[in-house]
């Protein structure tokens, strides 16, 4: 018994007598550093790793992007659609090689990105997206983002006689007539419309568009309804109430596509 009470007190000794070797033990269980807890491995927001700017003058516009350490965006994933507005076609800077396991060899901007996309004729709501696609050295590759940027007005002071150069595969634009001026949108012609005409016209009108869309393929399962209503009422049922419930429910309808 006296020689198991030495023994004990001997090895409580020891590692009283030895912190580095108390403390190496205390290392093995201490989780603070592993990257189960760490911060290390967390990505950052897509906003974040790609910090987006621009600047308009006239018709220039400035677009920046500060990338974030061990971040990158694909060169060939950049896409440009304007609406009210044409530009001539975005020139990217090179870039640096990248060994990309999915897409094979392909251009990227690490660090900052500038360009500039020269406007024409900017009319009002006139706006372009920018849509581009980034990823993180880690893995982590975030999917297409788009920035829709609202564009000051901006004519040139003469007219346009060439637009072939301005016309990209990803620019929406209105047609242009031969007069130069621009084409209205469909919903121009409805706002013109709704400021130019009597009001009583504009409730006629709506009211037929409205009294049409309730007979589009959409609205087509009430008809059943309608049908076991109509039967519902039994042999009691008279052609003039069962058109004047079929009205109705016509009506109905149109009001409501109207408002």
């Amino acid at each position: 018994m006296k020689n198991l009470l030495s023994l004990c007190f001997l090895l409580l000794a020891a590692f009283t007598l030895n912190p580095a070797g108390a403390q190496e033990k205390q290392s093995i269980f201490d989780v603070s550093n592993t990257s189960l807890f760490s911060n290390d491995d967390e990505f950052l927001k897509v906003d974040e790793a790609f910090s987006f700017n621009f600047y308009q003058k006239n018709n220039l516009l400035e677009v920046s992007f500060d990338i974030a350490p061990e971040y990158y965006l694909y060169r060939h994933q950049f896409k440009f659609k304007g609406k009210n507005t044409r530009f001539t076609p975005v020139l990217l800077p090179d870039g640096i090689d990248h060994e990309d396991e999915f897409f094979g060899v392909q251009k990227i901007f690490t660090e900052n990105l500038a360009f500039t996309v020269n406007l024409e004729n900017v009319t009002s709501d006139a706006s372009i997206k920018i849509t581009y696609q980034g990823c993180a050295e880690k893995g982590l590759c975030y999917p297409p983002t788009s920035k829709i940027i609202e564009l000051s007005k901006f004519i040139a002071g003469e007219s346009i006689t060439n637009t072939s150069a301005l016309a990209t595969p990803n620019t929406d634009v209105n047609q242009q007539t031969k007069g130069g001026e621009v084409q209205k949108s469909e919903q121009h012609q409805l706002s013109d419309m709704l400021k130019q005409d009597s009001l009583l016209l504009t409730l006629v009108a709506f009211f037929v568009g409205g009294l049409l869309l309730s007979f589009t393929p959409c609205v087509f399962p009430m008809y059943p309804i309608l049908t076991g209503i109509i039967v519902g009422q039994g042999e009691g049922l008279t052609t003039k109430k069962a058109f004047t419930l079929s009205f109705f429910y016509v009506q109905g309808m149109a009001i409501t596509y109207t408002l």
